[in-house]
This record gives structure tokens, C-alpha cells and sequence, in this order.
């Protein structure tokens, strides 16, 4: 038995992490997406069964272009939203 999925999104902006978008199984919330956005990630929680932990992961889902500017706001906010650890990224380097 597998549920549903549900995630979170989160804008990396100057100003730090912002809470973004969201899909529960209570329902749909939508957020505006900042315009200084300089990237998105979405926290992933996937049911396995009635019995086995869920499945969780991080993705990036948008990146601006300038690596550098990301690269200095994930090291003065953090890769992920803080509270976050249980949401590792899957596959690839994170860059």
C-alpha cells in the first residue's frame, strides 16, 4: 500500500529560505514565488507502505544562472531550509 506523495517548496532568496507552494493530503497551497528567487527546492515524501518509513528527498526544481551568487547564499543560509536534513538530495551532486 503506497500513499500519497506530498512536498514542500523553498525559495533561496538574499533574505534566505523562503517557504514556498505545498501539496498535502489535506489539499493544495499556493504560494507566490518571489522575485528575487535565485533557487527552488522541493521537499519529497513518498509513502512506501503501511509498515516501512516514508521516502524523503530533496530537488531542485529551478536554479538561476549565476552559480556564484548560489553558491554564496547556501553557504550564508544553508544548501537546505534549515530543519531540513531528513530531505537529502538525491542522485547527483548538489552545485
Amino acid at each position: 500500500m503506497s500513499g500519497n506523495r506530498e512536498w514542500w517548496e523553498f525559495h533561496l532568496t538574499p533574505k534566505g529560505w523562503i517557504k514556498g507552494s505545498e501539496s498535502l493530503a489535506a489539499g493544495a497551497k499556493e504560494r507566490p514565488i518571489p522575485p528575487d528567487r535565485m533557487l527552488t527546492v522541493r521537499q519529497n515524501e513518498q509513502p512506501s507502505s503501511a509498515v516501512a518509513p516514508a521516502q524523503t528527498w530533496s530537488s531542485i526544481v529551478w536554479r538561476h544562472s549565476d552559480t556564484r551568487a548560489i553558491a554564496a547564499l547556501r553557504e550564508q543560509f544553508g544548501t537546505l531550509p534549515p530543519g531540513s536534513e531528513r530531505y537529502p538530495f538525491r542522485g547527483a551532486a548538489v552545485s
